[in-house]
């Protein structure tokens, strides 16, 4: 196919011959890249917040545990 392109440039008598033998770049560009990186990693850091701290998932599911045996401590004692 590049040699049409280029017969067909020669033939033209073109001086840019760049643009006719341009091919098409089908896939992934940079800027998608660094933005999907991007987008990934703000996620991360948010689930990283939602488990961990003293109010997130883990300490949420301590508190619970915890006020799990004190009602059963209260439940035997009745």
């Amino acid at each position: 196919m590049k040699r049409e392109n280029l017969k067909k440039a020669e033939s033209l008598g073109s001086v840019n011959t760049r643009v006719i033998l341009k091919d098409k770049n089908e896939g992934i560009t940079l800027v998608s890249l660094v933005t999907t990186i991007i987008i990934l990693l703000i996620l991360a850091g948010v689930t990283l917040a939602l488990i961990s701290g003293s109010d997130g998932i883990l300490g949420r599911a301590t508190h619970a545990v915890d006020e799990n045996k004190k009602a059963m401590a209260k439940e035997q004692l009745s």
